[in-house]
């Protein structure tokens, strides 16, 4: 047999034993344990996977081979750091009624140590640059979170600024709304609001016959036929005190004075009732009669009366008036008070206070 023969020979032989060598340690090696250390660089696993189908079992009998190899580097100090290799072996599938299991067999082949990326001066200070660009993207967003923060916080103020203005507005309507529901500030309702009044005050008369003060007492009932409107009827009487001549005055000399009195009379009122703190506007015209006793003495040489007579004074007086009042209660419902002022043209004024219930 030639060289060259022998030479063939041989290697047949040695690939023979080798593939035999390689089939075996996988059988084995996947039946019977899932590692093992081929040599100082090199590592056997093997991975198994079952799944319905075939090729998701071959997928998990793969992921579990690396898997088994991860956990033996990651607790090795000759494994952990270096660079690998895979190599792929022998997969046998066994199919069986419910799945597929599959044996994969791995060859991991450890190279040098890795070694760390160092970054030169130039790519550190770029690094930084893009870090502060970031702290400083971050720090500006916090910035505007906090101006928001604060715009959001002064918002709430104003909103409840507008809420108690709303509401405050709704209770101005809401009373409105109850004004018009109630028929007493309607036209065609207003037959049934009145108001009785009664006071008392000072009436003074600036006439020819009768000047003089007088304290009186008048009656009222007033119709409102609209809220800011009332037109009264009233009555009114009195009296006054008057004074008598003197027992002693100047010698020859005569005296007259006015004695006791008494008014009477009717009026009628015309009210505006304004918006500004119950004030009331008045008009309307007076009739007054007044009633008096005139007495006049005679004085004779020595200053003492001689002689005393009494004259009965009677006198008319219709005149306009205008006036001021306040009121507690513009709507007149219910009990009120109010104080009142008239100016009788040309022929006096009045002053009167009074006590009144509306219905």
């Amino acid at each position: 047999m030639s060289s060259h023969a022998r030479g063939k020979l041989t290697a047949l032989c040695l690939s023979t034993f080798l593939f035999l060598q390689h089939s075996f340690a996988d059988q084995w090696l996947c039946r019977s344990q899932s590692s093992m250390m081929e040599g100082p660089d090199t590592i056997l696993v093997c991975g198994v996977g079952s799944a319905i189908s075939e090729s998701r079992s071959r997928s998990l009998a793969r992921e579990a081979a690396l898997g088994e190899f991860n956990a033996l580097c990651a607790r090795s100090e000759s494994c952990r750091g270096r660079t690998t290799s895979v190599e792929p072996l022998r997969q046998e599938c066994i199919r069986d009624d419910t799945k597929t299991t599959c044996y994969r067999a791995l060859r991991i082949n450890l190279g040098k140590p890795k070694t760390e990326t160092k970054l030169n001066r130039v790519e550190l200070e770029s690094e930084l640059a893009r870090k502060r660009q970031a702290l400083e993207a971050l720090e500006s967003q916090y910035r505007e979170l906090k101006r928001l923060e604060r715009l959001t916080s002064a918002k709430e103020s104003e909103v409840r600024v507008l809420s108690q203005r709303i509401f405050k507005q709704e209770t101005k309507l809401n009373e409105i709304e109850a004004k018009l529901d109630d028929p007493s500030y309607l036209w065609e309702d207003s037959s049934r609001t009145y108001t009785i009044r009664l006071g008392t005050g000072y009436l003074g008369l600036n006439t020819d016959e009768i000047p003089g003060d007088f304290w009186i007492f008048q009656f009222g009932v007033e119709w409102r036929p609209l809220s800011f409107l009332g037109i009264e009827v009233s009555g009114l009487a009195g009296g006054s005190v008057g004074s008598e001549p003197p027992n002693q005055s100047m010698p020859n000399s005569t005296i007259t004075e006015l004695g006791d009195g008494s008014v009477s009379g009717f009026a009628t009122t015309v009210r505006i009732y304004g918006t500004w703190q119950g004030l009331v506007f008045l008009g309307g015209y007076q009739t007054i009669k007044a009633r008096g006793d005139r007495l006049t003495a005679s004085y004779g040489p020595l200053g003492i009366p001689s002689s005393t007579t009494s004259e009965s004074v009677d006198e008319d007086v219709s005149a306009p008036f205008v006036g001021l009042g306040w009121t507690s209660r513009k709507d007149a419902k219910g009990w009120i008070w109010g104080l009142e002022g008239r100016y009788l043209v040309g022929s006096g004024s009045q002053i009167t206070v009074g006590l009144g219930f509306g219905f």
